[in-house]
């Protein structure tokens, strides 16, 4: 276990254990951060895939090609958004998935005060975005023509575009999820560093000038006076035997 020290770092212990130490006391965010990664590659790969098609027009110039979202008419803007939010946040769950084991090794504790602050910040951030992306596909799913819609299933890209639909769905409550848990770990180290500074600041400022013990059985004879170093208030500390 990551312990504070005194000069505001950690000490982290290297046993043989401390992987699996990590995974065990880590599991819920390490649970969440993987489910992150995973609906963001089917969303994503679900939408670059089977969410786009090429329209073949005939004119007066020939037979010209254009590539369309299956979505709805006029909802290329829409596949583009569901792409870029998938793929972002596949990419941030990676990262935040590899901090999960590395961030206990951080030595200062305001570095990871900092990464909990923005993991926080992101994942509220892209649930909001998936939230939006969510509402936008399945609005244009729904509001197309049951004519465009029949032609999508019989081509066999049906089942992705709804499941592109439904784990954007299902990636907000994962985000939330996240960036709850990300604040409530910056909260707790928050509160464990201002009382560890607290009680800092409760230690004495000083000590007596002078401490004088007398050994009555010296071989000597004599008196020994040993002179340590300056305490806190500037005086110097000696002690008789």
């Amino acid at each position: 276990m990551a312990t504070l020290s005194a000069t505001g770092g950690t000490e982290v212990p290297l046993g043989s254990n401390y992987l699996d130490n990590i995974v065990f006391k880590k599991r819920n965010p390490i649970i969440l951060r993987s489910m992150c990664l995973l609906f963001g590659i089917i969303v994503y790969g679900c939408m670059v895939v089977d969410a786009w098609a090429w329209s073949y027009t005939s004119d007066n110039d020939g037979i010209s090609k254009e590539k369309k979202c299956l979505y709805g008419e006029g909802s290329e803007g829409v596949c583009t958004f569901g792409i870029f939010v998938s793929f972002i946040g596949l990419l941030a769950a990676i990262i935040f998935l590899s901090g999960e084991f590395i961030i206990d090794k951080v030595a200062l504790v305001h570095y990871r005060l900092q990464y909990y602050f923005v993991e926080s910040i992101f994942s509220a951030i892209w649930t909001f975005l998936f939230l939006i992306c969510f509402i936008m596909l399945e609005t244009q799913w729904s509001g197309g023509e049951e004519a465009d819609r029949t032609e999508i299933e019989a081509a066999g890209a049906g089942s992705s575009v709804r499941a592109a639909i439904w784990f954007s769905f299902l990636s907000i409550p994962i985000w939330a999820s996240s960036a709850f848990m990300a604040l409530q770990r910056y909260r707790v180290m928050r509160a464990e560093l201002e009382y560890n500074a607290a009680l800092a600041g409760r230690r004495p400022s000083s000590y007596p000038a002078t401490i004088t013990t007398t050994r009555p059985n010296n071989p000597t004879g004599q008196n020994l006076t040993t002179t340590t170093g300056a305490s806190t208030s500037g005086n110097t500390t000696t002690i008789t035997f």
